[in-house]
């Protein structure tokens, strides 16, 4: 029909003059409004990306009868890929799924870049595209803790047990020294919760020296909380025998 009326319109204007019929009025005034659609939020932003994949939530109201979406990462680092979305009313949440790969450049750098939330809505059969909603993607630098003794494996409450480390961090693919951060040394007794008894600071070479004071028997265990592009990370945990004194009469 629409087709129909636009033939019309140009042939009259052909004919010597510009015929605007009651049905090229109505033509016009019938063109689809594009449905609102406003994204809320994107979480989280940025995206700190290691190895692990990370879910990025977009939130969408609409009141389309259906919105459909798209994430482009920044080109040349990956495809557009189609993203699931589910509705509540006029919410819609879409998950999606964040790689390395998707900061990698041609030469498998990694650059710190943005993707875009593409969404496209359909409102009475009739199908909207609108721009894209950018979001930061940041490659986050994996983490370890190696080397980690606790000295001595038994001894008597109230006495001091000595540990030591290396904390290390990720760079194009090689472990170097984590120099000036702060490593927690965690306690997790037989009975009970973990609980941090000491921390200490990594020097020029990432090594870090604490102590504590013994207890009860558990287990220890060193660990590197996760801050901005960093991954965090735990060492392996070492038992440690604790006897009480025993007075003697």
């Amino acid at each position: 029909m629409f087709k129909r009326i636009t033939t019309a319109l140009v042939t009259g204007a052909i004919g010597g003059g510009l015929l605007l019929t009651g049905s090229a009025v109505a033509a016009v005034a019938a063109a689809p409004t594009p449905p609102a659609l406003t994204v809320d939020s994107i979480t989280p932003n940025p995206v700190l990306v290691s190895d692990q994949p990370v879910t990025v939530t977009i939130k969408v109201t609409s009141d389309a009868d259906t919105v459909m979406a798209t994430v482009q990462p920044q080109l040349p680092f990956g495809p557009a890929r189609e993203v699931a979305g589910t509705r509540d009313g006029n919410t819609w949440t879409f998950l999606a799924p964040v790689s390395i790969a998707d900061l990698k450049g041609p030469t498998g750098t990694l650059h710190e870049g943005f993707a875009s939330f593409i969404p496209t809505a359909v409102k009475d059969g009739t199908t909207f595209k609108y721009g894209g909603f950018p979001f930061t993607l940041k490659a986050q630098s994996p983490t370890r803790i190696v080397g980690f003794r606790v000295h001595p494996r038994s001894t008597f409450k109230g006495r001091k047990v000595y540990f030591s480390g290396r904390l290390q961090n990720q760079f194009e693919g090689k472990w170097l020294p984590f120099a000036g951060e702060t490593v927690n040394i965690v306690f997790k007794p037989f009975h009970g919760t973990e609980t941090v008894v000491g921390t200490a600071k990594t020097n020029a070479h990432g090594k870090f020296f604490a102590y504590a004071k013994a207890k009860s028997s558990g287990w220890y265990h060193a660990v590197f909380v996760a801050h901005d592009q960093y991954t965090g990370s735990a060492s392996k945990s070492v038992f440690v025998k604790v006897f009480s004194y025993h007075k003697r009469f």
